[in-house]
């Protein structure tokens, strides 16, 4: 399957929106956040969560601790312009630790599909044009094609591998 052109390279740059982008960019940060909330992520909400409480945070929250310096938004968009994943870095430290800085709302949910890669039943697709089915295919089809060639190419290897499984 392939994947067009306008969706395969993403930009991450240091959200600074001006006063007239603030709506779109809240819009689409609130669909964020409330997109995850919704599928599960564990990033301190819990339902029920509106599209307007989740903008709300981003303009009312996130939004001023930006402009006065004390935090920073990392957006990642695709070509589309459509913002897919932020990272908040809090500088607001305690004075004796101007050096230090705090990462926050990342999503757990992200390092716990990781795993998903050690059980195939568990597959997670983060692309928006390969499902989860397909995904799994792919999987299971690219595991076949290697032990079938692989065998295919080293017949002793089935015996050898069963020998070892038996004798350990």
């Amino acid at each position: 399957m392939s994947t067009p052109d306008d969706f395969k390279s993403h930009e991450i740059a240091r959200w600074r929106p001006d006063r007239q982008s603030l709506e779109r960019d809240v819009w689409l940060l609130g669909t964020l956040l409330h997109d995850c909330v919704h599928t599960g992520a564990h990033v301190s909400f819990v339902l029920p969560f509106s599209h307007d409480e989740a903008a709300a945070f981003w303009r009312d929250k996130v939004f001023p601790s930006v402009e006065a310096g004390t935090s920073r938004v990392l957006v990642a968009r695709n070509d589309r312009d459509r913002i897919i994943g932020t990272v908040q870095l809090d500088l607001a430290m305690p004075p004796n630790q101007p050096h230090r800085g705090e990462i926050k709302k990342l999503d757990d949910e992200f390092f716990y599909n990781l795993a998903s890669y050690a059980d195939i039943t568990k597959t997670y697709s983060y692309c928006d044009h390969l499902s989860k089915s397909e995904l799994m295919f792919s999987r299971t089809m690219g595991i076949f094609l290697f032990y079938a060639l692989s065998w295919l190419f080293r017949p002793w290897r089935p015996f050898s591998m069963l020998y070892h499984a038996v004798v350990g």
